[in-house]
């Protein structure tokens, strides 16, 4: 792992989906994919912050630019990165859209701390023992939908590459990564059909 990572971050970033990994990425189950693409990400953000793949990553130190770039060398193998500040009162506010949505399950058990003197919503428990089947695959169904929520909460575990996310506090902000795969489409040129052809 360590020679790809020096092999990828030692060239500037090359066009999408232009490096093979040789790692069949859609066949990997999704923890093991996961680990893999956030050590990649994390050791070139070290290396574009430091100048070199030792050291940890401080929140303050990277830029923009930093972000840019780190998004062209992750699209070169084909995979999207999101990335977010969340500030408390952004999380109250994604945290209630979910529980408004939740809370039309009849039978889901919710339980919220809240911060009183900022009205911030703090945690957020369930209890599912008691839903039917339908509501339980409408629970999951709004978990999937604010998957931001379950990246800070952790109410299910990930099925899906985007639903795996990591997040680097900040004082009372919290900054939160996640991936996807890419769209081939949307990033390479179409190809282009000669109608001439040859039997």
């Amino acid at each position: 792992m360590t020679n790809i990572i020096e092999k990828i971050f030692s060239n500037p970033p090359k066009e999408p989906f232009s490096l093979d990994m040789t790692l069949n990425l859609k066949d990997s189950k999704i923890d093991t994919l996961y680990s893999y693409i956030k050590e990649l990400y994390l050791s070139g953000l070290i290396y574009l912050t430091r100048g070199g793949f030792k050291g940890d990553i401080v929140i303050k130190d990277i830029k923009q630019n930093h972000l840019i770039t780190m998004e062209k060398y992750m699209l070169s193998i084909g995979i999207t990165t999101s990335y977010t500040i969340y500030t408390p009162e952004n999380v109250d506010l994604i945290s209630r859209d979910f529980l408004y949505e939740t809370k039309k399950i009849n039978n889901l058990d919710i339980k919220v701390i809240l911060d009183w003197k900022k009205d911030i919503i703090n945690k957020i428990a369930f209890k599912v023992q008691n839903l039917t089947n339908d509501e339980l695959k409408q629970f999951y169904l709004a978990v999937k939908k604010h998957h931001i929520v379950n990246i800070i909460y952790k109410f299910i575990p990930p099925s899906s590459l985007k639903d795996n996310g990591f997040i680097i506090k900040d004082g009372e902000n919290i900054h939160i990564f996640y991936f996807d795969f890419a769209d081939r489409a949307k990033y390479q040129q179409k190809y282009k059909f000669n109608n001439k052809h040859n039997f």
